[in-house]
């Protein structure tokens, strides 16, 4: 099922009208409330706009693999290889914006079959703790003072997570951390 939610009516319908060539079922929500407690376990995919989606951060993030945020940006303002949700750029022709819908649920069929990067469980507990601390900005000192832990072993740790998540610099562990809900 292909959720909507727009504070955009007459996009919203729009939307659903050329989403149900490529699903079936596809609803508009009444409102956040409607989508959160009614819909959600059932959309394989949702789409809102940005208002929404920053309204609802904190429940629309761990679902951004399924989330896609309709709006006016042009399309070459729009990171396609960031590990957020989805963009659907509005100001466009019924075939371009056609096309980006079959992109947008190609790309979601195929993200779930990919190698992706390995979700936050598969991090020891000391990683975990290593890596929000990382994230909130702390220096290997500073970590090693917070877990009463030696210097070589955030070292350690550290190695470990940028060798597991495939991440490399400060900002990516930190990205990764917040978009994963562990900061």
């Amino acid at each position: 099922m292909i959720a909507i939610l727009l504070h955009d009516t007459l996009q919203a319908i729009a939307i659903k009208q050329l989403a149900r060539h490529m699903d079936g079922n596809v609803v508009i929500a009444r409102d956040a409330d409607h989508l959160i407690t009614r819909l959600s376990n059932d959309a394989n995919l949702i789409i809102t706009d940005a208002l929404h989606f920053i309204a609802r951060l904190r429940w629309f993030m761990p679902r951004r693999d399924h989330v896609v945020i309709a709006d006016v940006l042009p399309r070459e303002n729009i990171d396609i290889n960031s590990d957020g949700p989805a963009w659907l750029c509005l100001p466009c022709s019924q075939s371009e914006l056609l096309q980006q819908l079959n992109d947008l649920i190609n790309m979601r069929h195929m993200d779930q079959h990919s190698d992706a990067a390995p979700p936050p469980e598969v991090l020891s507990k000391r990683e975990l703790d290593v890596l929000r601390l990382v994230a909130s900005g702390m220096i290997n000192k500073e970590i090693a003072a917070s877990l009463n832990v030696s210097i070589n072993t955030v070292l350690t740790h550290r190695k470990h997570i940028t060798a597991k998540l495939r991440l490399k610099s400060i900002a990516d562990l930190s990205r990764y951390a917040l978009m994963n809900g562990l900061i």
